[in-house]
């Protein structure tokens, strides 16, 4: 079953590509970590995995987590 993002979750989402647009553009993220990222969170949006997709969009933390993580399996 399709779910639906209120107009404040498009804005969020919105923000969350800029930010990582932003982070490629900057050196920070590269091009790879922001399509294996972006395909994650399209996926969870395909196989109905709301709360996922809502975690991305409305919690902070699930980014920073994220920059921890590529920064950590860099080589």
């Amino acid at each position: 079953m399709a779910f639906k993002l209120s107009n404040k979750q498009h804005k969020q989402l919105d923000a969350l590509l800029e930010q990582l647009l932003d982070g490629f553009a900057s050196g920070e993220f590269s091009k790879q970590e922001i399509t294996e990222l972006i395909a994650h969170i399209i996926t969870a949006g395909v196989i109905d995995n709301e709360s996922e997709l809502k975690a991305w969009l409305e919690d902070p933390a699930a980014m920073e987590m994220w920059k921890e993580l590529a920064s950590a399996t860099r080589p």
